[in-house]
């Protein structure tokens, strides 16, 4: 049988051509942005320690020294006092820094129920050492600096 005459029977029908896409939707509206907050307020500066110049052989420290840079010009011996929390209204964190400017070495002296800790002596070291004291607790301070070894 010569089968070049036969003409091919198909199974499957053509395919047709496919339809359109449809369009896309619309897309949502953004929601509207919150608020912004409040700025904080900005801190306050940092100030420098004040200087104040003590001529005088004894003196003893009031509220107004907190801050300050206290310079000694004394030839003889200064003694400073720190006074209690019930004469004067100390807060902790209080700093007062001491210079023996002159040639009359600072003493510091506790006053009635005052504690110094310090771990040398509380006395200047020699003209022109600095040191300093900061309140740590009530009536509890700490020395610091340029002081006389024991």
């Amino acid at each position: 049988m010569n089968l070049s005459n036969v003409i091919p029977y198909n199974i499957n029908g053509t395919s047709g051509t496919s339809g359109n896409n449809g369009t896309a939707g619309t897309s949502g509206t953004t929601g509207t942005s919150g608020t912004t907050g409040t700025s904080g307020s900005s801190g306050t500066s940092g100030t420098a320690f004040a200087s104040e110049t003590v001529p005088a052989a004894s003196y003893s420290l009031v509220l107004t020294d907190t801050r300050k840079y206290i310079r000694t010009t004394s030839s003889i011996p200064v003694s400073i006092t720190v006074p209690p929390v019930s004469g004067v209204n100390w807060t902790i964190d209080t700093e007062i820094i001491f210079e023996q400017a002159g040639i009359g070495q600072i003493t510091l002296v506790p006053g009635s129920g005052v504690t110094i800790n310090t771990s040398e002596t509380l006395k200047s070291a020699k003209r022109y050492s600095t040191m300093a004291i900061k309140m740590v607790a009530s009536d509890i301070w700490t020395a610091n600096g340029e002081r006389e070894l024991l």
